[in-house]
């Protein structure tokens, strides 16, 4: 046994038995399990090829050599990580969260999925100016905000815009220009021009959007905009107890 650890995979790799654990990888040698050094943390999965066994973690995925070298597998992930198998030509292909299925060639990542939105939470809706339909995925671990323009989806994510910060989008409106400003749990409010590009957040900084407790976490809720074309924003549990904000077009 491997103590009270528990068991999410196994793989025989260079002769040795591997156990996926909760509390890191074990090896099963002189009779007995012995955990993997520098191998600690929740793996979900190993996958063994003729040179090498991948350990699937929660946002990464690391190799074993058959020298006993471990390193990481790839580059940075956005996504969690869900599944991997050995592809045909005995690449390693991985399943993330959201994002569909994905290999690692020529030190960049090649996508593989469907074209949609990447969540199926919907937590508001809206049509533009122009007939194209947005919608958010939520605050509660969201997957930040889709756009349908008649033929196909964009998803947009801090993956695609990091200057979004977090994906906890939960409100979109659509500005009489057509801009689309999209309220966000934690990061305040994206502002996307007509052509659907994200141009700023208005937070903490600029214009200076009061959050919650540290002031830092700027929680925003309702956008309206009155016949002045003002911009008018909606604090929730602002530190400075102003509920309201103001922003004049110019």
């Amino acid at each position: 046994e491997t103590r009270q650890d528990k068991s999410t995979s196994l793989s025989i790799f260079n002769s040795t038995l591997y156990a996926a654990t909760i509390n890191g990888v074990f090896s099963f040698t002189n009779n007995q399990w012995n955990v993997v050094t520098g191998l600690t943390q929740l793996t979900l999965k190993l996958v063994a090829s003729d040179d090498a066994m991948f350990l699937l973690q929660q946002n990464e995925v690391k190799q074993i050599n058959r020298n006993g070298i471990i390193s990481t597998y790839g580059t940075t992930y956005f996504f969690p990580i869900t599944d991997a198998i050995l592809g045909s030509q005995n690449n390693l292909l991985i399943g993330f969260q959201g994002r569909g299925i994905a290999s690692f060639k020529n030190q960049s990542w090649l996508t593989y999925s469907p074209n949609g939105p990447v969540s199926n939470n919907f937590s508001s809706v809206v049509i533009d100016h122009d007939g194209e339909i947005w919608a958010t995925s939520g605050r509660n671990s969201g997957f930040g905000f889709y756009r349908f323009n008649g033929t196909s989806w964009y998803n947009y994510s801090t993956y695609t815009d990091p200057i979004l910060k977090y994906n906890d989008f939960f409100a979109i409106t659509v500005s009489p220009t057509n801009e689309k400003l999209v309220s966000s749990w934690g990061a305040g409010i994206a502002l996307v021009s007509k052509e659907g590009k994200v141009l700023r957040m208005f937070d903490n900084k600029n214009p200076g959007l009061v959050g919650v407790e540290n002031a830092n976490y700027v929680v925003s809720g309702s956008v309206a905009f009155d016949k002045e074309n003002n911009l008018w924003v909606s604090l929730y549990r602002s530190s400075s107890l102003d509920i309201l904000w103001k922003m004049t077009p110019d």
